[in-house]
């Protein structure tokens, strides 16, 4: 195996059943497909183009292109400040109850394609590889790691209910209220924000699909139950409170009153800023006392 690992770190329970196969595609790419045993759902992670951050409408597009494809079941993205550089990602979890392991990775080796490269809007994906997705979560989860491990597994993890520290960085999460005008508001506040040494935003934007059933029954039924999360980080808690202020404080008073901390529940925030399928609607419950 190239990672190894070691009984002197923390093991998150979330992270239980959470394994990792690479498979190959129809356009001959190898992809990491993550498992969840306990929901029999698998997830695969995609880097976009830089500019892709500060194209809401291309992201629109593309979503909706999603929602027609009826084994998806959610899709997020993960996007930084530009002014560090980092692209935008794509958590894209697929629905496939009761299917064995193996069956579901063959149906995502032969959907993901038209999902990182689709024929009708102009957005091309870069899937990741069973290595690139260990890297990366390993790097946001367990930043003090040497080697590289999945599911990724921090030195130490300390989780209040009002903020969670893994190994030497401390962060705090909020939730964001579906609102449209309020997610582009926080979007470009975060794409533009300009940071210090030691400091991350990571902004996320879940959309999980409603079904056909519920679209039909609900007049008002959109193609996404969508929320919003927002990660910020430093490297103590301190400083992670005074960075929040500082963001929050440059919202509108419309956004501030949809935006709230999420309570007990920091890991669920800081696992999707590391390409972790960990949805708040599957983990009811708080793990902080």
């Amino acid at each position: 195996m190239w990672w190894a690992s070691k009984s002197t770190k923390t093991h998150v329970p979330i992270l239980k059943g959470l394994t990792i196969t690479q498979v190959r595609d129809v356009g001959g790419f190898d992809i990491g497909v993550m498992w969840q045993s306990q929901f029999k759902q698998a997830s695969v992670l995609l880097e976009g183009p830089f500019d892709t951050v500060s194209n809401y409408e291309l992201l629109e597009l593309w979503r909706t292109h999603m929602a027609e494809k009826s084994i998806v079941g959610s899709i997020s993205t993960i996007a930084q400040p530009i002014c560090t550089g980092m692209p935008m990602y794509a958590l894209i979890t697929f629905l496939t109850p009761g299917m064995p392991k193996d069956e579901a990775e063959t149906l995502v080796a032969k959907e993901i394609s038209d999902c990182y490269a689709p024929y009708t809007v102009d957005i091309t994906w870069n899937p990741l590889s069973l290595l690139d997705v260990a890297e990366y979560s390993s790097t946001i989860w367990a930043p003090n790691t040497e080697n590289v491990e999945f599911p990724p597994l921090a030195e130490q993890v300390q989780e209040s209910l009002t903020s969670i520290t893994c190994d030497d960085v401390t962060r705090i999460v909020y939730d964001v209220l579906e609102d449209n005008a309020i997610n582009q508001e926080i979007n470009s506040l975060v794409s533009t924000g300009i940071l210090r040494d030691f400091e991350e935003v990571y902004r996320i934007e879940v959309n999980r699909l409603t079904t056909d059933a519920f679209r039909e029954s609900e007049k008002t039924a959109r193609l996404f139950r969508r929320s919003g999360i927002l990660v910020i980080e430093t490297a103590d808690e301190n400083s992670c409170e005074q960075l929040a202020s500082e963001i929050i404080g440059a919202l509108s008073p419309k956004a501030r009153l949809r935006i709230s901390r999420m309570i007990g529940r920091q890991h669920l925030g800081a696992l999707l800023a590391a390409g972790i399928p960990a949805y708040g609607w599957q983990y009811n419950e708080h793990v902080a006392s």
